[in-house]
């Protein structure tokens, strides 16, 4: 698969889940980004930053 290609369903998951298990420290931000996307006002402002970075280019 070349880095261009877009992934099928599934390949993200399968992908993510590898690098959780060769690197621990994945595994620990994910845990913390999930906890911040569960809160909803931390979601919000998360998203905007994002969209802020994205526009910034």
């Amino acid at each position: 698969m070349s880095d261009l290609e877009p992934m099928k369903p599934g390949e993200a998951d399968v992908a993510i889940e590898r690098a959780m298990q060769s690197k621990p420290k994945a595994m620990i931000i994910r845990e913390k980004l999930q906890a911040m996307l569960d809160d909803e006002r931390t979601a919000k402002q998360f998203v905007g930053a994002i969209r802020n970075m994205m526009h910034q280019g």
